[in-house]
């Protein structure tokens, strides 16, 4: 794609890090963006990173449950139309000792 001014773009994870990095670089090239996260409060803490918000949408939205992705899909699109690129940036962190972690999945 190599015109991306008035595309549309949906960032999963897009409220911190990496995911909010790529939604201010989409936006620096025009896009229409929706930041996408499964925390309010850190949505609500990206948008006012923003100076430009009409191109913006922020949307809580858990990756794992099927049922929200197609809520979320059909609120982009009465919004901004079709979507054209997806990051889908949304992870997991896990966080301890590795022994314990593996003992945890059955493998230590």
């Amino acid at each position: 794609m190599k015109q991306l001014a008035g595309k549309t773009a949906l960032v999963t994870g897009g409220a911190s890090g990496i995911g909010l990095a790529i939604s201010r670089a989409l936006v620096n090239e025009g896009m229409n963006v929706v930041i996408a996260d499964i925390q309010r409060d850190a949505l609500d803490s990206a948008l006012d990173q923003f100076n430009e918000r009409a191109s913006l949408m922020t949307l809580e939205l858990d990756v794992a449950n099927a049922a929200a992705w197609q809520q979320a899909v059909e609120k982009i699109e009465a919004r901004f139309g079709n979507i054209h690129l997806l990051i889908n940036n949304a992870g997991v962190v896990v966080s301890g000792a590795v022994q314990r972690r593996l003992s945890m999945i059955g493998t230590g």
